[in-house]
């Protein structure tokens, strides 16, 4: 049994199994395409250029981080955490946070 061919692929942008099953090679190639030009904007080829730069400095520094069990990142994770806590600090005030923090510690040992 022979196929139809139909526009649904290219003209109706209807991916569903039986567009994609009915569409010519030609309509699959050219939808294909239709489908990579949204990512071919500025901000978005700056967006995959930057995660690429990221993933690849990931990639080269897992080893050294798995045999330092990510000690060699410690001192980089204090200055976040204090900037963090500045943040946090300015935003909610010193007393309004303790005071949370005491509530929470009060329910935690209830539950327990």
């Amino acid at each position: 049994m022979k196929l139809i061919k139909t526009k649904l692929l290219l003209k109706h942008d209807n991916n569903s199994a039986v567009g994609i099953a009915t569409a010519s090679h030609i309509d699959f190639c050219k939808y294909q395409f239709k489908c990579l030009r949204p990512q071919w904007s500025y901000n978005e080829y700056m967006k995959m250029l930057m995660m690429f730069i990221e993933l690849f400095f990931a990639l080269l520094s897992i080893p050294f981080l798995a045999l330092t069990h990510g000690l060699i990142l410690y001192p980089f994770w204090i200055v976040i955490h204090i900037m963090k806590i500045k943040k946090i600090v300015k935003e909610f005030g010193a007393e309004h946070i303790n005071s949370e923090a005491e509530k929470l510690v009060k329910e935690m040992q209830e539950k327990e």
